[in-house]
């Protein structure tokens, strides 16, 4: 979501260009890699959640897959969250193959 919404912006500056770009002005307010990893984090909850509904895994099944709690799968599901736990995103690309 997050993503999808910066590309948007940059396509729509790339059309009609106002002066500097986007990526200019977050980097020039030092919150580039702050919007960059909320992006990232956005994406990675959204396609983590859409291989859950398609191959109709619950959150309880998925903790139980990446052997960790429920709680740290909401965790990773919820993009405004600041705590994101590596260890278990890693094993996500494990079990959504």
């Amino acid at each position: 979501m997050y993503l999808l919404r910066y590309t948007k912006l940059r396509k729509l500056m790339a059309k009609r260009h106002m002066g500097s770009s986007i990526d200019d002005f977050l980097k020039k307010e030092n919150i580039f890699a702050e919007a960059q990893a909320q992006a990232i984090k956005g994406v990675v909850a959204w396609q983590l959640a859409k291989a859950m509904k398609k191959k109709k895994i619950s959150k309880t099944r998925m903790a139980v897959l990446l052997k960790t709690s429920r709680s740290q799968v909401d965790r990773i599901l919820d993009p405004r969250r600041d705590i994101y736990a590596v260890e278990p995103a890693g094993r996500l690309w494990w079990a959504n193959g």
